[in-house]
């Protein structure tokens, strides 16, 4: 078990896993994201992603390119519909950063 107590805030940090997959999208650059929730630190770029609660989709949340690449993988049990990405407007392939 990993546990970081920070002095200056008073509070202790514990490391979690998660147990379920997350549902993500590719961050397509220009888009509207009154409805996402950015953080301040956070700049959107091309290889960012968009999450969403899987139980409320109107949850959704950016996630910097930096930490999904340090952090996530592809997962081979996603629940979803699936879109072969050949089917895809080469267009908005294009703008997702997928070749």
């Amino acid at each position: 078990m990993r546990v970081n107590f920070n002095e200056k805030e008073g509070r202790m940090w514990m490391s979690y896993l998660k147990t379920a997959s997350q549902e993500m999208r590719p961050y397509v650059p220009g888009e509207d994201l009154t409805s996402v929730s950015v953080n301040a630190e956070d700049t959107p770029e091309l290889g960012g992603m968009i999450a969403r609660n899987a139980d409320n989709h109107k949850d959704q949340w950016y996630v910097g390119k930096e930490f999904f690449e340090k952090n996530y993988v592809i997962s081979t049990e996603s629940p979803g519909r699936f879109v072969c990405l050949g089917q895809l407007d080469k267009g908005l392939v294009g703008k997702m950063g997928i070749s």
